[in-house]
């Protein structure tokens, strides 16, 4: 235990902490107050509330980073790579409203998150979209998926990856 050992905490990196317990979103709160690392993982169990509308749920990313990709006058630029031809692929950017036995909250699904939840990739649903709609899929705009709306009322567990950024 490191309160009883305090030379011990020097050899901790404070830059990321893994809580492999599962906490509830109040105990998740806390823990990020009293701690001052720089990325920090928790399992939490919450229901799904609500998926926020009104906002993108996908997004274009760089296939080797997933950094989302800018737009220039031919094609896309990769903030993160530097590469000025980046290769694109479809990531989940999803906003659900949580809640457990005391708190709510939001958690954002990025990435291939959003494939552990619905069981497609982005790119799958972007394609059935495509397909029974027509047009191209660079300049339609894909509303949320069923599949999401599906998953409201549900009990999940969640790994909750928490990014602190200082300024």
């Amino acid at each position: 235990m490191l309160t009883t050992n305090p030379s011990a905490t020097s050899l901790v990196n404070p830059v990321e902490v893994v809580k492999a317990e599962t906490l509830t979103i109040s105990e998740i709160a806390a823990f990020l107050k009293r701690q001052m690392a720089k990325v920090a993982y928790f399992d939490c169990i919450a229901t799904i509330d609500d998926v926020k509308l009104g906002t993108e749920w996908d997004y274009i990313a760089c296939k080797d980073c997933r950094t989302k990709l800018n737009r220039g006058p031919t094609t896309l630029l990769c903030p993160k790579c530097g590469n000025e031809n980046a290769t694109a692929v479809a990531n989940y950017r999803v906003e659900l409203s949580v809640y457990d036995n005391e708190e709510q909250c939001t958690f954002i699904i990025l990435g291939d998150a959003g494939k552990e939840l619905t069981g497609r990739k982005a790119t799958e649903l972007i394609d059935a979209y495509v397909q029974e709609n027509g047009g191209d899929a660079a300049e339609l705009e894909v509303p949320l998926p069923q599949c999401f709306i599906d998953t409201i009322g549900q009990t999940k567990k969640f790994r909750i990856k928490v990014k602190i950024r200082f300024k």
